[in-house]
C-alpha cells in the first residue's frame, strides 16, 4: 500500500515553489531577449537606419516582457496545481489508512 509522508510531501511542495520562482525569471528574460532580437532583425530588414530598428527592438522587448509575464503566470498556475494535487492525494491516502486501522 502507498505510504503518505507529510514531511516528504512538504519538501516536494517547497521545491516546486522554489523552482517556479527560478523558472519564472528565466521565462521572462528569455521572452524579452527573443522578442527584442526578433523585432530588431525584422526592423533591420525593412529599414537599415539604426534608430528605427533599435526602437522597434525596444518595443519588441516590452512585448516580450508582457508575453513572458503571461507565460510564466500560466506555468506558475500549473506548478501550484501540481502541488495542490500532491497534498490532496496525500491527505486522501492518510484518511484511507486511518479507516483501515479502525
Amino acid at each position: 500500500m502507498l505510504l503518505y509522508e507529510h514531511d516528504r510531501t512538504k519538501d516536494i511542495v517547497n521545491r516546486l515553489v522554489k523552482s517556479s520562482r527560478v523558472i519564472r525569471t528565466v521565462i521572462i528574460l528569455y521572452m524579452v531577449v527573443i522578442m527584442a532580437v526578433l523585432f530588431g532583425v525584422f526592423a533591420y530588414l525593412v529599414n537599415e537606419q539604426l534608430i528605427i530598428w533599435v526602437t522597434i527592438g525596444f518595443i519588441g522587448a516590452l512585448l516580450g516582457l508582457l508575453i513572458g509575464f503571461l507565460v510564466s503566470s500560466v506555468f506558475n498556475i500549473i506548478l501550484e496545481w501540481m502541488a495542490q494535487v500532491l497534498v490532496a492525494e496525500g491527505e486522501i491516502l492518510s484518511q484511507l489508512r486511518k479507516k483501515n486501522k479502525v
